[in-house]
């Protein structure tokens, strides 16, 4: 029993070695990211929206990784336009001013309208609970300890939303006379 007991102690001490090794590693961030691809799933499934995780690949910048997940809004709700919201989930601590030139980035790397920030407890900004807007991205706060769905699912719809809007407003953009006038010309 002693040995058996000697046995256990040394396997637990392993285990609790390796799990503080990996919430000081990237693999930290794998695991936020996995959490939050289960989410994200379940919450594309019910709009009929297109969900790449697209951390591990690069995007229209050349050997750019920004942008760890893609919703591709669908054909109808978005009136036959290629529309998409960028996710990137943050599990380590990033100053404003760089989460902003980041999430620029993604939404460029992305071909993106919106950009989406979801950010664990310990790393959002102040303010932030449980979703808010910061100019033309939605950022939300998830605990994967205890995680909300409700929570990332609102935050969904207002990028939905949003990107949805700015499609508005490429559309408000077009001149009609402009137009007409062009094909006056080339007839």
């Amino acid at each position: 029993f002693n040995r058996l007991n000697e046995r256990l102690t040394a396997i637990e001490a392993a285990a609790a070695a390796r799990g503080a090794e990996r919430a000081r590693s990237a693999a930290k961030g794998g695991d936020f990211e996995e959490l939050l691809g289960r989410i994200l799933g379940e919450i594309c499934r019910g709009t009929g929206d297109l969900l790449d995780r697209t951390a591990d690949e690069a995007g229209d910048v050349i050997r750019s990784k920004k942008g760890d997940f893609v919703i591709t809004l669908t054909s109808a709700s978005a009136r036959g336009a290629d529309l998409r919201v960028v996710v990137e989930a943050k599990d380590r601590s990033i100053s404003g001013r760089a989460m902003r030139d980041e999430i620029r980035e993604a939404k460029t790397n992305r071909g993106a309208a919106i950009g989406l920030v979801v950010f664990t407890p310990a790393h959002a900004p102040a303010g932030l609970a449980p979703f808010n807007v910061r100019g033309d991205e939605v950022y939300c706060v998830i605990d994967p300890e205890a995680p909300e769905p409700a929570a990332l699912e609102a935050a969904v719809r207002l990028a939905r939303l949003l990107a949805l809007a700015s499609l508005r407003e490429a559309e408000a953009e077009i001149d009609p006379r402009a137009i007409r006038a062009t094909l006056a010309g080339i007839r």
